[in-house]
């Protein structure tokens, strides 16, 4: 069994996703209450070393976005696959929790493959440690 984790929002995504794709899956409530403000995140845009020019321009076009259809819109025009681990942390740091959940919910509802639902399943852990790096004092 593999773990999500994911809101209630998310979880009727999945809910539509065909019963063999769903086999396997162990759905964890998640609740994500508060979100990074604008200037949060504008700080750590700005104290974030990107040397991959594919990060920088991700997350120069990802400010200030409030929508799935506006995070799709950005991101079909990039690959991050081929992006170093460090690069992807920092640059999922700079983005924050709001994007990751647009990009959760957005490559749910395109998800076909117990692989597609992997990455999803990083993804949410990604998400989690960024809601408790948040809480820190």
């Amino acid at each position: 069994m593999q773990d999500l984790l994911l809101t209630a929002g998310e979880r009727k995504i999945f809910d539509a996703l065909s019963d063999s794709l769903k086999e396997g899956w162990t759905v964890r409530s998640e609740k994500i209450e508060t979100f990074e403000s604008p200037e949060e995140l504008y700080m750590r845009y700005k104290i974030a070393h990107f040397t991959d020019l594919v990060c920088v321009t991700l997350a120069k076009r990802a400010e200030g976005i409030s929508s799935m259809a506006e995070f799709e819109k950005i991101a079909s025009t990039f690959d991050v696959s081929s992006l170093p681990h460090e690069q992807l942390a920092e640059l999922f740091f700079v983005l924050g929790t709001r994007v990751i959940s647009a990009m959760i919910q957005c490559l749910l509802s395109r998800a076909t493959t117990d692989e597609d639902l992997e990455g999803i399943a990083v993804l949410t852990n990604i998400r989690r440690m960024l809601k408790e790096a948040n809480v820190l004092p």
